[in-house]
């Protein structure tokens, strides 16, 4: 595929890429795992998510309610 030279690529690409891409992915997805194992997180608007275009194109903010998790709920998931 054919990328535009002035693409976004979050981690660069190449040999130029980023050393640090695998941990920053490894660690995103631990502390994820962690918050939603604890946490429900639930949109507090029902309403599409549009984007805001700028240097990046990033999502409009989505606020969330956020509920922790009870202990017979956990069990549910288990």
């Amino acid at each position: 595929a054919d990328i535009q030279r002035d693409t976004y690529i979050p981690f660069g690409s190449g040999v130029r890429g980023c050393a640090g891409e695998q941990f920053a992915r490894a660690e995103i997805a631990i502390i994820l795992s962690v918050i939603l194992r604890k946490y429900s997180l639930y949109p507090a608007v029902a309403r599409p998510v549009e984007p805001i275009v700028r240097l990046l194109i990033t999502p409009d903010a989505i606020p969330l309610i956020i509920e922790r998790r009870t202990a017979s709920h956990e069990l549910q998931e288990m």
